[in-house]
C-alpha cells in the first residue's frame, strides 16, 4: 500500500497548506507600517528652524502639494513657539501634546490649535488629505500666535517654558 492511497494523505496535504498560509500571514511586511511610524511633529532630521519650515511650507503650497503644506507649517508653528521659549524643545512631542500646550497658553487659540493638530496627523499618517484652506488656516493661526504674548495664568506648565 502506497502513503498516496492511505486516507490520512489528504488531511497532510490540508495540515501543510495551513502551516504554509500562516507563516505567510505572520510573517509578510505589513502594510500598515506608515502607521505605526512615531506620531511626532519632528522628524529625528535636525533642528529646522520655524522660518525653513515657513519656507518649505510655502513652496510646497505653491506646488499644490497641501499634504506638505499642513505639515510643515504645522511644524513651523510648533518651532516658533520652542524658538521664543514658550514651549521647551521636546523630542517626541506629538502634534496634540504641541496643541494642548499651546493652548494653555494660548486659550483663545485652543479650537484653533486642536484642529491644526488634527489635520496634521491626518496628513501626516495617512488617514487623510488637506487642501489650500488647511494650510491657510495654519498659517494664520501661527501667525496669530508670533504676534499674541502667552499668558501663564493658570499655572498648567507642563510642557512650557515658564519663566521663572
Amino acid at each position: 500500500m502506497c502513503i498516496r492511497d492511505s486516507p490520512t494523505a489528504p488531511l497532510i496535504g490540508i495540515g501543510i497548506a495551513v502551516l504554509l498560509g500562516l507563516a505567510i500571514i505572520l510573517a509578510r511586511p505589513r502594510l500598515n507600517a506608515r502607521r505605526r511610524a512615531p506620531k511626532e511633529v519632528f522628524d529625528p532630521d535636525g533642528r529646522v528652524t520655524a522660518a525653513a519650515y515657513r519656507r518649505l511650507a510655502a513652496a510646497a503650497a505653491a506646488r499644490g502639494d497641501w499634504a506638505a503644506a499642513v505639515v510643515d507649517q504645522f511644524r513651523a508653528l510648533v518651532r516658533s513657539a520652542e524658538d521664543r521659549a514658550v514651549l521647551e524643545p521636546q523630542p517626541g512631542r506629538t502634534a496634540d501634546e504641541a496643541a494642548a500646550q499651546l493652548a494653555a497658553v494660548f486659550p483663545t487659540a485652543a479650537e484653533k490649535l486642536a484642529q491644526a493638530a488634527t489635520v496634521f496627523d491626518a496628513v501626516r499618517y495617512g488617514s487623510g488629505s488637506a487642501n489650500e484652506a488647511h494650510h491657510e488656516a495654519i498659517a494664520a493661526l501661527d501667525s496669530a500666535l508670533d504676534s499674541l504674548a502667552p499668558s501663564y495664568a493658570d499655572g498648567a506648565t507642563a510642557g512650557l517654558a515658564v519663566p521663572k
